[in-house]
């Protein structure tokens, strides 16, 4: 997001650009990043993937972990950009999210098509005339999928920012 904002000023950004965060409110910083680790559910057992009964405890992790996320979108940012205490930022990024929730519920359902469910459809097309290359078509479509998609979300979380919290370009 620093380089987005540098480059929004018409800025070079420089290889120190990628721990100039890190800089503005550590301690806030280190504290969010302390506390997103124990987000993580763990791994799924091999039984309960085969048994295809994921669907509804899946969509119950999500309702779940919504809020949470959401509390997450602009905590950094706000932290570091705007000198907020770890429960300030995570309660503004939930609020701000709350209240542009038709702007997420649209951006998300649209990276899932994008991110998940295009390169799902193109990988199935190509294992159906490639049955025997798993390994190497995964391969071909996902690394490719990744180096594109992740600069363009990681550059939204920006424009998402500056949107919804109606900064300036100039700021």
């Amino acid at each position: 997001m620093h380089s987005c904002r540098q480059l929004e000023r018409r800025q070079t950004p420089a290889l120190q650009t990628l721990y100039g965060g890190l800089r503005e409110n550590p301690r806030t910083l280190a504290a969010l990043g302390a506390l997103y680790p124990g987000l993580h559910p763990g791994p799924l057992d091999r039984e309960t993937v085969e048994s295809g009964r994921l669907m509804a405890p899946a969509t119950i992790v999500i309702l779940l972990l919504a809020p949470v996320l959401m509390a997450y979108w602009f905590a950094p940012v706000l932290a570091a950009w705007h000198g907020l205490s770890v429960g300030k930022a995570l309660f503004f990024s939930l609020m701000a999210c709350w209240i542009n929730w038709r702007a997420f519920l649209t951006y998300g359902i649209a990276l899932a098509l994008v991110a998940a469910v295009l390169p799902g459809v193109v990988l199935a097309l190509l294992l159906l005339i490639f049955p025997g290359a798993a390994n190497f078509l995964t391969a071909l479509v996902t690394v490719p999928a990744m180096l594109v998609l992740a600069p363009i979300v990681f550059a939204s979380f920006y424009v998402s920012y500056r949107d919804v919290f109606g900064i300036d370009a100039a700021a």
